[in-house]
Protein backbone atom coordinates (compact mmCIF):
# COMPACT_ATOMS: atom_id res chain seq x y z
CA UNK A 1 0.00 0.00 0.00
CA UNK A 2 1.53 3.41 -1.16
CA UNK A 3 2.01 5.66 1.84
CA UNK A 4 0.22 9.25 1.48
CA UNK A 5 -1.38 11.65 3.85
CA UNK A 6 -4.55 13.85 3.73
CA UNK A 7 -3.95 17.42 4.78
CA UNK A 8 -7.93 18.37 5.54
CA UNK A 9 -9.04 21.38 4.64
CA UNK A 10 -12.52 21.89 3.52
CA UNK A 11 -15.39 19.22 2.11
CA UNK A 12 -14.60 16.39 -0.43
CA UNK A 13 -15.95 13.43 -1.61
CA UNK A 14 -14.22 9.99 0.02
CA UNK A 15 -15.17 7.58 -2.93
CA UNK A 16 -18.33 7.37 -4.57
CA UNK A 17 -20.48 7.27 -1.49
CA UNK A 18 -18.94 8.77 1.34
CA UNK A 19 -18.87 12.69 1.57
CA UNK A 20 -15.83 13.45 4.22
CA UNK A 21 -15.08 16.77 5.89
CA UNK A 22 -11.65 17.08 4.84
CA UNK A 23 -9.69 17.49 1.79
CA UNK A 24 -6.65 16.15 0.08
CA UNK A 25 -2.99 17.27 0.02
CA UNK A 26 -1.10 14.50 -0.74
CA UNK A 27 2.44 14.43 0.76
CA UNK A 28 4.15 12.04 2.56
CA UNK A 29 2.87 9.91 5.37
CA UNK A 30 3.66 6.62 7.05
CA UNK A 31 0.72 5.30 6.62
CA UNK A 32 -2.66 5.51 4.76
CA UNK A 33 -5.78 3.76 6.50
CA UNK A 34 -8.57 2.52 3.68
CA UNK A 35 -11.72 1.31 5.26
CA UNK A 36 -15.13 0.22 4.20
CA UNK A 37 -18.16 -1.97 5.31
CA UNK A 38 -16.03 -5.31 5.15
CA UNK A 39 -13.45 -7.07 7.51
CA UNK A 40 -15.78 -5.97 10.67
CA UNK A 41 -14.74 -8.09 13.76
CA UNK A 42 -16.82 -8.16 17.47
CA UNK A 43 -15.19 -6.37 20.32
CA UNK A 44 -15.51 -9.55 22.05
CA UNK A 45 -13.58 -11.74 19.35
CA UNK A 46 -10.43 -9.44 19.63
CA UNK A 47 -10.72 -8.40 23.00
CA UNK A 48 -8.52 -10.67 25.06
CA UNK A 49 -6.60 -10.85 28.78
CA UNK A 50 -8.88 -8.30 30.12
CA UNK A 51 -7.99 -6.92 33.66
CA UNK A 52 -10.21 -5.05 35.80
CA UNK A 53 -8.74 -2.50 37.43
CA UNK A 54 -9.88 -1.19 40.97
CA UNK A 55 -8.84 1.85 42.21
CA UNK A 56 -7.86 2.12 45.86
CA UNK A 57 -10.72 3.69 48.20
CA UNK A 58 -8.45 4.98 50.69
CA UNK A 59 -9.84 8.74 51.76
CA UNK A 60 -6.94 10.73 49.37
CA UNK A 61 -7.62 8.30 46.02
CA UNK A 62 -11.27 8.87 45.71
CA UNK A 63 -11.98 9.96 42.45
CA UNK A 64 -15.44 9.69 41.39
CA UNK A 65 -14.90 11.10 37.77
CA UNK A 66 -11.76 10.29 35.99
CA UNK A 67 -11.75 13.06 33.14
CA UNK A 68 -8.68 12.15 31.84
CA UNK A 69 -5.62 9.02 32.58
CA UNK A 70 -2.06 8.52 31.15
CA UNK A 71 0.65 6.53 32.57
CA UNK A 72 3.94 6.61 33.18
CA UNK A 73 6.61 4.66 35.12
CA UNK A 74 4.15 1.85 35.65
CA UNK A 75 1.47 4.72 37.41
CA UNK A 76 -1.88 5.86 36.47
CA UNK A 77 -2.54 9.50 36.49
CA UNK A 78 -6.28 10.00 36.74
CA UNK A 79 -7.05 13.62 36.81
CA UNK A 80 -10.00 15.12 37.89
CA UNK A 81 -12.18 18.23 36.43
CA UNK A 82 -14.40 18.15 39.73
CA UNK A 83 -13.53 20.87 42.58
CA UNK A 84 -10.80 23.16 40.68
CA UNK A 85 -8.96 19.35 39.47
CA UNK A 86 -7.02 17.44 41.32
CA UNK A 87 -4.75 14.33 39.96
CA UNK A 88 -4.74 10.69 41.81
CA UNK A 89 -1.80 8.52 41.28
CA UNK A 90 -1.82 5.01 41.49
CA UNK A 91 -0.06 1.89 40.42
CA UNK A 92 -0.88 -0.19 37.44
CA UNK A 93 -3.18 -2.43 39.58
CA UNK A 94 -4.57 0.47 41.45
CA UNK A 95 -3.13 0.82 44.72
CA UNK A 96 -2.71 4.09 45.78
CA UNK A 97 0.53 6.12 45.83
CA UNK A 98 0.18 10.13 46.23
CA UNK A 99 -2.50 12.64 44.93
CA UNK A 100 -1.44 16.01 43.57
CA UNK A 101 -3.47 18.75 45.08
CA UNK A 102 -2.67 22.35 45.37
CA UNK A 103 -5.23 24.71 44.57
CA UNK A 104 -4.94 28.48 45.33
CA UNK A 105 -3.12 31.31 43.51
CA UNK A 106 0.49 30.51 44.53
CA UNK A 107 3.39 29.83 41.73
CA UNK A 108 2.63 26.48 42.35
CA UNK A 109 -0.93 26.71 42.48
CA UNK A 110 -4.31 26.71 40.20
CA UNK A 111 -7.68 27.90 40.47
CA UNK A 112 -9.24 25.45 37.55
CA UNK A 113 -7.53 22.66 36.70
CA UNK A 114 -8.37 21.65 32.76
CA UNK A 115 -6.05 19.31 31.33
CA UNK A 116 -2.91 16.45 32.05
CA UNK A 117 -0.10 15.43 30.23
CA UNK A 118 2.32 13.55 31.17
CA UNK A 119 5.50 12.75 29.50
CA UNK A 120 7.54 9.67 31.15
CA UNK A 121 10.97 10.35 28.88
CA UNK A 122 11.39 14.37 30.58
CA UNK A 123 10.41 13.23 33.37
CA UNK A 124 7.39 16.14 33.24
CA UNK A 125 3.22 16.20 34.21
CA UNK A 126 2.24 19.49 32.38
CA UNK A 127 -0.92 20.90 33.68
CA UNK A 128 -3.22 23.66 32.38
CA UNK A 129 -4.75 26.36 35.08
CA UNK A 130 -7.64 27.10 33.01
CA UNK A 131 -8.67 30.16 35.23
CA UNK A 132 -4.99 31.78 34.79
CA UNK A 133 -4.19 30.54 31.58
CA UNK A 134 -0.46 29.01 33.34
CA UNK A 135 0.85 25.95 33.01
CA UNK A 136 2.40 24.37 35.47
CA UNK A 137 5.10 21.79 35.09
CA UNK A 138 5.74 18.80 37.91
CA UNK A 139 7.94 16.04 37.62
CA UNK A 140 6.36 12.57 37.53
CA UNK A 141 6.87 12.24 41.46
CA UNK A 142 4.50 15.49 42.20
CA UNK A 143 7.19 17.96 43.03
CA UNK A 144 6.67 21.41 41.45
CA UNK A 145 9.13 22.67 38.73
CA UNK A 146 7.90 26.28 37.56
CA UNK A 147 4.80 27.66 35.48
CA UNK A 148 4.75 29.42 32.16
CA UNK A 149 2.45 32.05 31.45
CA UNK A 150 1.28 31.39 27.71
CA UNK A 151 0.22 33.97 25.40
CA UNK A 152 -3.21 35.91 23.81
CA UNK A 153 -4.16 33.02 21.49
CA UNK A 154 -7.35 30.47 23.16
CA UNK A 155 -6.41 27.21 23.95
CA UNK A 156 -8.22 24.48 26.66
CA UNK A 157 -5.48 21.80 26.53
CA UNK A 158 -1.47 21.69 26.62
CA UNK A 159 1.09 19.15 26.08
CA UNK A 160 5.45 19.01 26.51
CA UNK A 161 8.03 17.38 24.65
CA UNK A 162 11.73 18.13 23.89
CA UNK A 163 11.88 21.33 25.71
CA UNK A 164 8.37 22.63 23.88
CA UNK A 165 5.36 23.91 25.25
CA UNK A 166 2.09 22.81 23.02
CA UNK A 167 -1.07 24.13 23.20
CA UNK A 168 -4.67 22.99 21.23
CA UNK A 169 -7.01 25.83 20.38
CA UNK A 170 -10.84 24.96 20.31
CA UNK A 171 -13.32 27.15 19.03
CA UNK A 172 -15.47 26.61 21.77
CA UNK A 173 -13.31 28.34 23.94
CA UNK A 174 -13.93 31.04 21.26
CA UNK A 175 -17.80 31.40 21.10
CA UNK A 176 -17.76 28.61 18.66
CA UNK A 177 -16.23 31.11 16.07
CA UNK A 178 -13.64 30.47 13.60
CA UNK A 179 -10.89 33.46 13.87
CA UNK A 180 -7.05 34.64 13.74
CA UNK A 181 -6.69 33.11 17.05
CA UNK A 182 -8.31 30.08 16.72
CA UNK A 183 -7.51 28.84 12.96
CA UNK A 184 -4.30 26.91 14.13
CA UNK A 185 -4.86 24.04 16.09
CA UNK A 186 -2.08 24.23 17.54
CA UNK A 187 0.55 27.13 18.75
CA UNK A 188 4.12 26.21 20.10
CA UNK A 189 6.34 27.67 22.89
CA UNK A 190 9.32 27.96 24.44
CA UNK A 191 9.54 26.70 28.21
CA UNK A 192 9.88 31.03 29.01
CA UNK A 193 5.88 31.46 27.59
CA UNK A 194 7.59 32.61 24.17
CA UNK A 195 5.52 31.97 21.20
CA UNK A 196 7.63 30.13 18.30
CA UNK A 197 5.54 28.90 15.77
CA UNK A 198 1.22 28.27 14.83
CA UNK A 199 0.82 25.42 12.72
CA UNK A 200 -1.53 23.07 11.75
CA UNK A 201 -4.35 25.25 9.83
CA UNK A 202 -6.70 22.87 8.89
CA UNK A 203 -10.01 25.63 8.30
CA UNK A 204 -11.82 23.28 10.38
CA UNK A 205 -14.33 24.33 13.00
CA UNK A 206 -14.14 21.73 15.40
CA UNK A 207 -15.58 23.30 18.67
CA UNK A 208 -19.00 22.31 18.12
CA UNK A 209 -18.04 18.25 18.46
CA UNK A 210 -18.41 16.73 21.67
CA UNK A 211 -15.88 14.73 22.86
CA UNK A 212 -15.43 11.25 24.52
CA UNK A 213 -11.80 11.96 25.82
CA UNK A 214 -10.23 15.16 26.85
CA UNK A 215 -6.88 15.51 25.33
CA UNK A 216 -5.60 15.64 21.49
CA UNK A 217 -2.11 14.95 22.18
CA UNK A 218 -1.09 11.36 22.30
CA UNK A 219 2.99 10.54 23.44
CA UNK A 220 4.02 7.75 21.69
CA UNK A 221 7.45 6.77 22.84
CA UNK A 222 9.24 10.26 21.97
CA UNK A 223 6.78 11.14 19.15
CA UNK A 224 4.37 13.71 19.92
CA UNK A 225 1.01 13.14 17.99
CA UNK A 226 -1.75 15.26 17.61
CA UNK A 227 -5.07 14.23 16.46
CA UNK A 228 -7.58 16.31 15.82
CA UNK A 229 -11.48 16.34 15.62
CA UNK A 230 -13.15 16.47 12.50
CA UNK A 231 -10.16 15.76 10.38
CA UNK A 232 -9.14 12.61 8.94
CA UNK A 233 -5.68 13.26 9.83
CA UNK A 234 -3.50 12.69 12.42
CA UNK A 235 0.30 14.79 12.81
CA UNK A 236 3.27 14.53 14.24
CA UNK A 237 4.77 17.36 16.19
CA UNK A 238 8.31 18.10 16.11
CA UNK A 239 9.20 21.06 17.75
CA UNK A 240 8.21 24.03 15.19
CA UNK A 241 7.05 21.66 12.21
CA UNK A 242 3.85 19.73 12.21
CA UNK A 243 3.81 16.48 9.26
CA UNK A 244 1.32 14.45 7.93
CA UNK A 245 1.63 10.91 10.03
CA UNK A 246 -1.69 9.10 9.05
CA UNK A 247 -4.24 9.64 6.65
CA UNK A 248 -7.73 7.75 6.97
CA UNK A 249 -10.32 7.37 3.57
CA UNK A 250 -13.53 6.00 3.39
CA UNK A 251 -14.69 3.77 0.96
CA UNK A 252 -18.32 3.28 2.66
CA UNK A 253 -21.23 4.68 2.69
CA UNK A 254 -20.81 6.89 6.00
CA UNK A 255 -22.05 10.19 5.56
CA UNK A 256 -20.18 12.72 7.44
CA UNK A 257 -20.95 15.79 9.09
CA UNK A 258 -20.67 18.67 6.48
CA UNK A 259 -19.23 22.06 6.76
CA UNK A 260 -22.62 23.77 6.50
CA UNK A 261 -23.97 21.91 9.27
CA UNK A 262 -21.28 22.48 11.45
CA UNK A 263 -21.84 25.97 11.21
CA UNK A 264 -25.16 26.42 11.85
CA UNK A 265 -24.19 24.17 15.09
CA UNK A 266 -21.43 27.21 15.31
CA UNK A 267 -24.38 30.01 14.95
CA UNK A 268 -26.74 28.51 18.00
CA UNK A 269 -23.83 27.06 19.95
CA UNK A 270 -24.61 23.70 20.12
CA UNK A 271 -23.54 20.65 19.95
CA UNK A 272 -22.78 17.48 17.76
CA UNK A 273 -23.08 13.92 19.28
CA UNK A 274 -22.58 11.75 16.32
CA UNK A 275 -25.92 10.65 16.64
CA UNK A 276 -28.34 9.88 13.78
CA UNK A 277 -26.93 9.68 10.11
CA UNK A 278 -23.82 11.99 10.46
CA UNK A 279 -20.31 11.04 11.73
CA UNK A 280 -16.85 12.93 11.81
CA UNK A 281 -13.34 11.76 12.83
CA UNK A 282 -12.74 11.83 16.59
CA UNK A 283 -9.51 12.53 18.97
CA UNK A 284 -10.21 9.10 20.57
CA UNK A 285 -6.90 7.35 19.10
CA UNK A 286 -4.60 4.59 20.47
CA UNK A 287 -1.44 3.03 18.68
CA UNK A 288 0.73 -0.04 19.80
CA UNK A 289 3.74 -1.74 17.80
CA UNK A 290 1.26 -3.74 15.54
CA UNK A 291 -2.20 -1.33 15.27
CA UNK A 292 -3.40 1.75 14.95
CA UNK A 293 -7.25 2.33 16.56
CA UNK A 294 -9.44 5.62 15.72
CA UNK A 295 -12.57 5.87 16.93
CA UNK A 296 -15.55 8.08 14.61
CA UNK A 297 -18.26 9.49 15.70
CA UNK A 298 -19.48 9.61 19.67
CA UNK A 299 -23.16 8.04 20.33
CA UNK A 300 -23.13 5.69 17.43
CA UNK A 301 -19.57 5.02 16.96
CA UNK A 302 -17.33 3.30 14.17
CA UNK A 303 -14.39 2.05 15.59
CA UNK A 304 -11.66 1.21 13.01
CA UNK A 305 -8.10 -0.69 13.53
CA UNK A 306 -5.38 -1.31 10.93
CA UNK A 307 -2.86 -4.08 11.87
CA UNK A 308 0.42 -2.81 10.51
CA UNK A 309 1.72 -6.31 9.73
CA UNK A 310 -0.63 -7.58 7.35
CA UNK A 311 -1.66 -3.86 5.79
CA UNK A 312 -5.52 -4.83 6.45
CA UNK A 313 -8.15 -2.43 8.42
CA UNK A 314 -10.46 -3.77 10.23
CA UNK A 315 -14.33 -2.64 12.20
CA UNK A 316 -15.04 -2.65 15.32
CA UNK A 317 -17.92 -2.07 17.64
CA UNK A 318 -16.38 -1.22 20.97
CA UNK A 319 -18.77 0.46 23.63
CA UNK A 320 -20.40 3.41 23.49
CA UNK A 321 -23.50 5.44 24.52
CA UNK A 322 -25.57 4.59 21.49
CA UNK A 323 -25.17 0.80 22.54
CA UNK A 324 -26.75 1.62 26.46
CA UNK A 325 -29.52 3.26 25.55
CA UNK A 326 -32.05 1.24 27.27
CA UNK A 327 -30.48 -1.48 28.05
CA UNK A 328 -26.35 -2.63 29.04
CA UNK A 329 -24.66 -2.87 25.85
CA UNK A 330 -22.99 -6.35 25.61
CA UNK A 331 -19.37 -4.55 25.05
CA UNK A 332 -19.48 -2.88 28.74
CA UNK A 333 -16.35 -4.51 29.65
CA UNK A 334 -15.07 -3.50 25.92
CA UNK A 335 -14.77 0.61 26.13
CA UNK A 336 -12.25 2.26 23.21
CA UNK A 337 -9.03 1.83 24.39
CA UNK A 338 -7.50 5.92 25.13
CA UNK A 339 -4.06 4.50 25.31
CA UNK A 340 -1.46 1.69 24.89
CA UNK A 341 1.66 0.99 27.52
CA UNK A 342 3.65 -2.18 27.73
CA UNK A 343 1.80 -4.54 25.81
CA UNK A 344 -2.01 -3.72 27.03
CA UNK A 345 -4.48 -0.95 25.82
CA UNK A 346 -6.28 1.16 28.63
CA UNK A 347 -9.67 2.39 29.21
CA UNK A 348 -12.99 4.30 30.81
CA UNK A 349 -16.00 2.27 30.94
CA UNK A 350 -19.10 4.30 31.12
CA UNK A 351 -20.15 3.52 35.07
CA UNK A 352 -23.31 5.82 35.53
CA UNK A 353 -25.11 3.01 33.44
CA UNK A 354 -24.76 0.88 36.06
CA UNK A 355 -26.65 3.58 38.74
CA UNK A 356 -29.91 1.99 36.28
CA UNK A 357 -32.50 -0.53 38.24
CA UNK A 358 -31.51 -4.29 37.28
CA UNK A 359 -34.38 -4.50 34.95
CA UNK A 360 -33.54 -1.29 32.50
CA UNK A 361 -29.93 -2.71 32.48
CA UNK A 362 -31.15 -6.30 30.77
CA UNK A 363 -29.70 -9.78 29.93
CA UNK A 364 -26.09 -8.26 29.33
CA UNK A 365 -26.01 -8.21 33.31
CA UNK A 366 -23.34 -10.75 33.76
CA UNK A 367 -22.34 -12.09 37.14
CA UNK A 368 -19.21 -10.02 36.95
CA UNK A 369 -21.12 -7.04 36.39
CA UNK A 370 -23.07 -7.53 38.95
CA UNK A 371 -20.50 -7.79 41.39
CA UNK A 372 -18.87 -4.54 40.06
CA UNK A 373 -21.90 -2.71 40.79
CA UNK A 374 -22.64 -3.83 44.41
CA UNK A 375 -19.44 -2.88 45.39
CA UNK A 376 -19.55 0.37 44.25
CA UNK A 377 -23.30 0.58 45.89
CA UNK A 378 -21.12 -0.60 48.92
CA UNK A 379 -18.23 2.16 48.44
CA UNK A 380 -16.14 -1.06 48.11
CA UNK A 381 -15.19 0.68 44.89
CA UNK A 382 -13.39 3.96 43.99
CA UNK A 383 -13.48 3.69 40.33
CA UNK A 384 -11.92 1.28 37.87
CA UNK A 385 -10.41 1.25 34.64
CA UNK A 386 -9.89 -1.70 31.92
CA UNK A 387 -6.73 -3.18 30.32
CA UNK A 388 -6.64 -5.46 27.76
CA UNK A 389 -4.99 -6.87 24.58
CA UNK A 390 -5.85 -6.62 21.39
CA UNK A 391 -5.59 -9.65 19.10
CA UNK A 392 -6.61 -9.79 15.61
CA UNK A 393 -6.21 -12.42 12.81
CA UNK A 394 -4.51 -14.96 15.37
Amino acid sequence: MNNRVLACLSVFVCGIMCSCYSSRDTTNAQYDIVFGNDNYIAASEIVKDREIIELDTVKDALIPNISDYQIAKDRIYCLSNSNGGFICVFTLSGKFLFRIDTKGRAAHEWTSLTSMFINEQDNIIALLDGGSRKVLLYDLDGKYIKNVKLGEYDFNEVAYNKGYIYSATNTGSAGFKLTEATRYKVNVYDTNGKLVSRIIDDGLNDGVIALDKLTHFYLKGSTLLYVPTLNNCVYTLDGLNSQNYVEYDCISDEKFIEEKNVSELAKIGSYNFGDGEDTFYSNVYAESDQLVYRRLGYHNAIDVIYDKQNGKTYRTSFDSFGQNRGRLSENFLSPPPFLYYKGRFYARPRLVILSLSEKTLGDNLTDEIRMIRHKIQRGEINNILISYKLSIGK
